[in-house]
């Protein structure tokens, strides 16, 4: 049996009503509880004998279970109760949500990491031109 659920853990639990002989007895006016609607929620299945548990926060509570029987000798009243513990659920993944994706190295973000390829608009001193002197038109840069 269960006694211990995760926070996103249900399970069922049922009544099986015997007489003093051990023989099934009938009952009637079956009504299943939480004592802390918080920690655990009961839903009574169409039965009546069972329900299913519904964990919910953290803690501990009590699912009771009361009827009226009868025994041959008249209707008694019956209690049961079971004691449930939960718990927070466990992780089973991670999600990694990625933001906008933006140029590197820019004042709106932060610098280039050390040895990464750099651009001219990344900082750099731009090389200073100086006129072509061999054939061709144009400049090349002064290294």
């Amino acid at each position: 049996m269960a006694d211990q659920l995760t926070a996103t853990q249900q399970v069922t639990a049922s009544i099986a009503p015997v007489d003093a002989k051990g023989n099934p007895a009938a009952v009637q006016s079956v009504v299943w509880a939480s004592s802390d609607e918080t920690v655990a929620t009961v839903v009574p299945g169409e039965d009546g004998l069972s329900a299913t548990v519904i964990a919910g926060a953290p803690g501990t509570c009590r699912v009771v279970c009361n009827a009226d029987a009868d025994m041959g000798e008249g209707v008694v009243p019956l209690i049961g109760q079971a004691q449930i513990t939960v718990i927070p659920g466990q992780a089973t993944m991670v999600s990694i949500t990625l933001g906008e994706a933006t140029e590197q190295g820019t004042a709106e973000n932060k610098p280039v990491p050390p040895g990464a390829p750099l651009r001219p608009d990344q900082g750099l001193p731009q090389p200073e031109l100086t006129p072509n002197k061999g054939p061709g038109i144009g400049r090349e840069p002064k290294i």
